[in-house]
């Protein structure tokens, strides 16, 4: 932003400085119309207005389930909260439609590149080519080659592909997300809103009816940072959101802001609930480079229920503060008994490192929250009902388990393949090698096997891994403070990890299970993995192998098993569901045979 723009938007701000009525957040702050004129170059786009402050929150559009999807890249016109600017979009809306599985489907995906001309420059290992795509499955428990979820696809301005996923009968429900991958345009594309959710629903009689039966409110968390957007618009030769093309400055909604954290799109959107009842909160942190860590407000409780798309084993569990890495998912229970009202959800910490950044530091100023201190309000509603509902009872212990997802924290070193360690750093690389630079697989590893991460520097760069998720068994250098390491528990399930401090040091274990080929990890700012700091593992052997050690720790369903029956009525245990069970034999021997598998009798 140059200069004379920024004493504009300054001299702006000055003099409608309290210009929204009302008390806060309980009427809607709408933009002048002043400020939604769109230049006549953009009059043919499709507008996105969603420039007005405390608007109701808008709900996902989601596409038909079980139909082919259809998403095309394509620009719109932005009308946001500090500025107006052309973006790219998936189907002319940000965000895209949720994409509702079920497991066990086969879905094809046609990805249309409908962004005109090839315009921009080849910069390897730097932002480049800002009009050619890909696209990503972020979570999802499939094949990393084609026609599934193989990033490495190009699809140039003009061109259309056809992606055919397959999706295991067992997989994990839950919340993940797609956007787009290609190396050297993911940020671009990514940061300015081109990014969808992805339920894989849970099978009718999975969980206890009191979560079920919760109504969703699904949010897509955007960070919309300008800096970072222009840097790789300049360097890649862009034009949809160089700097020439933005109009800054808007009245209403109280903020120069130029790094915002928006909800669906939306500056600080009203989110409604009825007092005293559940709901379940699904979240996706769609970020190029800051996490974000806020709360609800005092009255309201909030149950943790899963991660990155899978559930807790200590499901529901109590927590203070939802924290969220670039890439992350959440599903949070909440439920406030308090009196009806609009109420403040703050942020208590956001950044590229979050604020609390050494062990046992707090600090009451949060710098990077003072531009936007608040992510959205929560309005409380007079109950229909007058029924506070009971809390929630635990039932993470007592799920069904796809067998990838099998407990490993119990296995001795002996069990687990030579612990590899991962360092993102020093500058835009991984073990100081670039993207693209011998050798090409950092590891390669046997399908059916255990394996072990140390991830050095993981307070600055989440690791995020494609195709098989990952376990917490330890991090070293934890802090004091229980609100947040109630987030970070070992054993919990995550496919991108960024500690909350910058000088932890986690280790994680995974199972290489099922997929074989290429499996890509890269730090999930999404500007350094554009840079280089990507690797990826070679997953060899005979593709369908499962970690047979699972079968024995306990029962697991099988990849080729649904945890439920989908013909009947959806009880947990019936004759359908071939479920892998604890084999009767003595524990001795049952430790013997998660190592020599091969023995007759094991």
């Amino acid at each position: 932003m140059n200069y004379f723009a920024v004493a504009f938007l300054a001299l702006l701000c000055a003099t409608v400085e309290g210009h929204c009525p009302g008390e806060y957040g309980v009427n809607e702050c709408a933009a002048h119309s002043d400020f939604k004129t769109v230049p006549t170059q953009y009059a043919d786009l499709p507008i996105l207005d969603l420039q007005t402050k405390w608007a109701p929150l808008i709900p996902l559009k989601e596409f038909e389930q079980g139909s082919d999807i259809t998403l095309e890249l394509t620009p719109a016109y932005y009308l946001g909260p500090s500025y107006n600017t052309a973006i790219m979009t998936y189907n002319g809306i940000a965000p895209p439609p949720i994409i509702r599985l079920k497991a066990g489907d086969n879905f094809k995906l046609t990805l249309q590149n409908g962004m005109g001309d090839s315009m921009g420059v080849e910069n390897y290992n730097d932002f480049q080519l800002p009009n050619t795509t890909s696209l990503h499955l972020h979570g999802m428990h499939i094949s990393g080659g084609r026609p599934g979820d193989e990033v490495g696809t190009v699809v140039n301005p003009g061109q259309a592909h056809e992606y055919y996923y397959e999706v295991n009968p067992n997989h994990s429900p839950g919340a993940n997300w797609y956007h787009p991958h290609f190396h050297g345009s993911t940020s671009l594309q990514t940061g300015q809103g081109v990014a969808g959710m992805i339920i894989v629903e849970d099978p009718p009689g999975y969980l206890p009816d009191q979560i079920a039966n919760m109504p969703e409110i699904n949010m897509m968390l955007q960070h919309m940072g300008l800096e970072d957007l222009h840097e790789a618009a300049n360097v890649s030769g862009s034009v949809v959101f160089e700097e020439s093309s933005m109009v800054f400055g808007n009245a209403t909604t109280e903020t120069g802001n130029t790094n915002l954290l928006v909800v669906n799109m939306q500056y600080v959107p009203k989110i409604s609930v009825e007092r005293g009842k559940w709901y379940r909160m699904r979240m996706v942190m769609s970020s190029i480079e800051e996490g974000l860590a806020w709360e609800a407000p005092e009255g309201c409780d909030l149950q943790l229920l899963a991660k990155d798309g899978i559930y807790l084993s200590d499901a529901p569990r109590s927590v203070r503060t939802m924290i969220l890495a670039p890439g992350n998912r959440a599903d949070v229970a909440i439920m406030c008994d308090t009196e009806p009202g609009v109420y403040k959800m703050p942020a208590v910490s956001r950044g590229r490192y979050f604020e609390y950044n050494t062990e046992g530091s707090y600090s009451d100023e949060c710098e990077w929250c003072l531009s936007q201190a608040n992510v959205a309000v929560l309005e409380v509603v007079s109950s229909k009902s007058g029924v506070i509902e009971a809390p929630l009872e635990p039932f993470g212990a007592t799920l069904r388990r796809p067998c990838y997802v099998s407990d490993l924290t119990g296995l001795s070193a002996e069990q687990v393949g030579t612990e590899y360690k991962l360092d993102y750093g020093p500058d835009d690389t991984v073990n100081g090698v670039a993207w693209g630079d011998e050798p090409r697989y950092a590891v390669n590893y046997t399908v059916g096997s255990v394996q072990q991460i140390y991830l050095d520097n993981n307070g600055k760069h989440p690791h995020h891994q494609h195709v098989n998720p990952f376990q917490i068994l330890e991090i070293i250098n934890r802090t004091d403070m229980v609100e947040f390491e109630d987030w970070y528990r070992d054993g919990d399930w995550h496919d991108v990890l960024q500690h909350i401090t910058k000088k932890s040091k986690p280790r994680i274990r995974w199972t290489a299970d099922d997929f074989t080929g290429d499996m890509l990890f890269h730090c999930h700012i999404l500007s350094h993995g554009d840079k280089g700091m990507m690797g990826q593992f070679s997953l060899e052997g005979e593709s369908g192998t499962e970690y047979y050690g699972a079968q024995l720790r306990g029962s697991c369903v099988s990849n080729s098993q649904y945890l439920v029956d989908p013909g009947d009525d959806g009880d947990l245990v019936r004759p359908g569901v071939v479920v892998i069970e604890r084999r009767p034999i003595p524990m001795w021997l049952g430790s013997l045979c998660e190592t020599y598998y091969m023995l007759p009798w094991c």
